[in-house]
């Protein structure tokens, strides 16, 4: 169909084993609240069934949608693997850029989903690979914890990204469960050291809540309008260190290939490990070639850092602000091999 390029099959019907061809939306939900919150629901249990690229209608397809909800929802689906704004013939306008607010929303929520795409793409490839879920339920990660049970109202990307929606008209706030463990807001990068408790988050209209989880490490690039803008940008590489308590290495990956080969025999993949004073990208695989820089890394933990070196050298390019140490690159590509220390 597409000259041996990978085709994108988007589908309502399903069928088992669908999610090895082809992409599902959820159908024909209501511009509602309800329809709202049931939209994570729908996203997690369809994951379970297989079908890892699935979103559901942004701002809700039957009925008029409003600002408020609108504004909400695209918080919401800007997280889900399959993202798209769509509704009735005869329905309101619902455009993103209609409503001022909605406009602001979308543009942190997009922004930080465009940011974390290739995070989201090596999710993708650990699907295909290894069966792992894209969007989870809170107790598909932590099965021990008896809380998660009956959370269904945030839900994770992987097992290192949480978001705490609010799904309620009015509300300016959200109660948001954090399992045991050092979580870190990825617009601020304030974090949260729970022992698996219950947090009230403010929310004002534009704002959603979303943390990275202490011991994972995410690989970002530059957002952009679309997503050649992304592939174009350099990396830079979030590490989420462990609470005190935890004494655990932070660890992450990275998948690239062309995306467009339905057979991928060239690829590149990169493991990352960091503890509280080290730093380190290896390349396992790096038959497809690419040319993008790694511009930073950002250590989320560490405080009070005065020493960096980079491959064994001394490096004075860095900045401290409270538990954040950014370390600027230079030359190094995302394909290379290096160390970082810090103390």
């Amino acid at each position: 169909i597409r000259g041996g390029r990978r085709s994108f099959v988007l589908s309502r019907s399903s069928f088992p084993g669908h999610g090895n061809h082809a992409s599902h939306w959820t159908g024909d939900n209501a511009a509602t609240w309800d329809d709202l919150r049931r939209s994570i629901v729908t996203v997690n249990d369809f994951a379970l069934f297989g079908i890892s690229m699935v979103g559901a209608d942004i701002c809700g397809f039957i009925g008029d949608s409003n600002e408020e909800l609108c504004a909400r929802w695209i918080e919401v689906g800007a997280f889900h693997p399959f993202s798209r704004n769509h509704n009735t013939y005869g329905a309101a306008p619902q455009e993103l850029y209609r409503w001022d607010s909605v406009a602001e929303a979308s543009r942190r929520a997009l922004g930080m989903r465009y940011q974390i795409l290739p995070h989201l793409y090596t999710l993708m490839y650990k699907a295909n690979a290894d069966g792992d879920l894209v969007s989870n339920y809170l107790w598909t990660i932590f099965p021990a914890d008896a809380s998660t049970h009956s959370v269904d109202a945030q839900f994770m990307l992987g097992d290192g990204i949480l978001v705490s929606p609010v799904l309620e008209e009015g509300a300016r706030e959200v109660e948001a469960y954090f399992p045991a463990g050092k979580w870190y807001n990825l617009f601020t990068m304030e974090s949260i050291e729970s022992s698996g408790e219950t947090v009230t988050l403010s929310a004002e209209l534009e704002e959603v809540n979303v943390h990275v989880r202490g011991g994972k490490i995410v690989p970002t690039q530059a957002g952009g309008l679309t997503t050649v803008d992304v592939q174009a940008s350099d990396y830079s590489i979030i590490v989420a260190l462990c609470g005190q308590e935890e004494n655990c290495a932070s660890t992450g990956e990275l998948f690239v290939d062309d995306g467009e080969s339905v057979e991928v025999t060239d690829f590149l993949h990169v493991d990352y490990v960091a503890t509280s004073s080290s730093f380190s990208s290896t390349v396992s695989e790096a038959s497809y070639a690419t040319k993008n820089l790694v511009a930073s890394v950002k250590v989320l933990g560490v405080s009070d850092i005065t020493i960096v070196t980079v491959n064994g050298g001394d490096w004075d390019k860095f900045e401290q602000d409270g538990e954040v140490l950014t370390v600027m690159l230079e030359g190094i590509s995302v394909s290379d091999s290096f160390t970082l220390t810090y103390d």
